[in-house]
């Protein structure tokens, strides 16, 4: 159960720009049966279909699909950072710096308006299982907060 926001706090959360689209943005979350879908490939078929069927409808601007909205907790999705350069990540008390990720879809950001600050945006040929050397835009994108990126 959780505890009630104190009325100036959530006044200041309410006017806060939380860096993406808030309004006319609708968001459901989906899990598969597993029963029924049992392969990578029958997931990813399902979800590139509703993602489809989405953007046809009438009145969708954008749609885009992620594993985790933002502001929300990221369950076990994290990778530790390792960098390579001048100045070695000290690690913390609680060992080496880790970063949060979620794999997203193309139309995400657009979806979201989070605006495209510098480099590319992702397209369908973009995808894990795409051989390096064959394709024509290496290496796959990745995007970062700008505090991340100090």
């Amino acid at each position: 159960m959780g505890s009630p926001v104190p009325g100036r706090v959530r006044t200041v959360i309410l006017h806060t720009d939380p860096g993406f689209r808030t309004n006319n943005l609708l968001t459901l979350r989906v899990n598969l049966p597993s029963a029924v879908y049992t392969t990578d490939l029958q997931r990813s078929s399902f979800y590139r279909d509703l993602l489809d069927r989405l953007a046809q409808m009438p009145g969708v601007v954008s749609a885009g699909l992620t594993m985790t909205m933002p502001l929300q907790p990221t369950g076990n999705h994290s990778w530790t950072m390792f960098v390579r350069g001048d100045r070695p990540i000290p690690p913390t008390p609680e060992g080496l710096p880790t970063v949060a990720f979620a794999y997203v879809t193309p139309g995400y950001f657009q979806a979201l308006g989070i605006p495209l600050i510098r480099g590319r945006a992702m397209t369908e040929e973009d995808n894990l299982r795409r051989p390096r050397q064959q394709s024509s835009v290496s290496p796959l994108p990745a995007a970062s907060s700008t505090t991340m990126n100090r």
